[in-house]
């Protein structure tokens, strides 16, 4: 499997036709497990004063390790900020010679003045969004303790900014901060948050291992994008209650959610799932049927792998070939056969 499945299950596989009845129906959305071989990364490090001492430490032992984890088929590039903005390295491939003429360059920059951090976050997106013949999964990583204190200065107006950027460069890249010892917790996980990343608090060198290791793992994951499922009742079939955390929204053109509606996610990695449980009242009907329609579900999304939009749509059935009195004697025979 290769792209994201849509399957259901049913709460009852019968129930009875002759009088109004209630059944459930779990939507289950899952991605596949595959990983891209190749990734674009953009770095953006803080060298301002507030990281002097241990915390400039901690960051240039992280970005050794982080450089020593790439292979030579990815491309690297560096953002370096403090009172200026400087692309250190444009983006290149990560041979052995580029990662050692990083790492020398890096561990040899020292920290002063004062803190651009805005102006770095703008700059590593758009060395990101300017990038000619993008791979398959891209992502940034920022190494900062999130005090900003040049140019925009304040949480909420940073975070403004950095969303103005991603869609004036329509990318949909995941953001993964590094903040260290004393930082802005609440600018690091907001980033993080908005941009589908992870945010690491690294207070000793023993965390860097294991936070890398398992951010490169998401890196490296394929991502799918624009996710949205329209649902339908089919006849006889209203929606009571659904249980979900993604969001949901009508049906362009209709205002309720009975007779059907539009789940949107924003984005899905590999081997994750989503669940959505619907509650659906059931209307007697006038004659038996063995494959009753409860609704159908149309999946649309974007592959970030392949760059294409796939579409998929199931039906859901239940049997509703019983008549109330034969239906309760199933039920309740089918329960005396499970506790004998």
């Amino acid at each position: 499997m290769d792209s994201l499945s849509l399957f259901s299950l049913t709460g009852y596989d019968q129930v009875p036709f002759d009088q109004d009845t209630e059944n459930t129906v779990d939507l289950v959305l899952q991605a596949p497990e595959r990983f891209s071989t190749s990734v674009d990364l953009v770095a953006v490090v803080d060298f301002s004063a507030s990281m002097k001492g241990s915390k400039i430490s901690l960051m240039k032992e992280t970005l050794k390790y982080f450089l020593s984890n790439l292979d030579e088929n990815d491309r690297f590039g560096v953002v370096a900020f403090a009172s200026d903005v400087t692309r250190v390295f444009k983006i290149n491939p990560a041979t052995p010679e580029n990662k050692s003429r990083w790492i020398e360059k890096l561990t040899k920059t020292e920290a002063k003045n004062r803190s651009d951090l805005c102006g770095g976050l703008l700059e590593g997106i758009e060395m990101l969004g300017k990038l000619k013949g993008k791979r398959t999964n891209a992502a940034m990583v920022v190494f900062t303790d999130g005090q900003a204190t040049k140019g925009v200065i304040e949480s909420d107006e940073i975070l403004h900014e950095v969303k103005k950027s991603l869609q004036r460069h329509q990318l949909r890249v995941p953001m993964y901060s590094f903040g260290y010892r004393r930082h802005q917790v609440f600018l690091m996980r907001k980033l993080a948050e908005m941009c589908n990343g992870q945010y690491f608090f690294i207070q000793h060198p023993e965390q860097i291992p294991e936070s890398l290791a398992i951010s490169f793992t998401d890196i490296r994951r394929s991502h799918f994008h624009d996710i949205q499922i329209q649902v339908d009742t089919l006849d006889n079939v209203i929606i009571k209650q659904i249980g979900t955390k993604v969001q949901i929204a009508p049906i362009p053109g209709t205002s309720s959610l009975k007779k059907g509606c539009l789940l949107l996610v924003n984005q899905l990695s590999e081997r994750r799932q989503k669940n959505i449980l619907f509650r659906l009242a059931l209307t007697k009907i006038p004659a038996p049927i063995k494959q009753f329609g409860l609704l159908t579900a149309k999946l649309s999304y974007i592959d970030s792998t392949l760059f294409l939009k796939r579409t998929a749509k199931i039906t859901v059935y239940t049997d509703r070939s019983l008549s109330s009195k034969g239906f309760f004697f199933f039920f309740f025979f089918f329960q005396i056969i499970i506790w004998k």
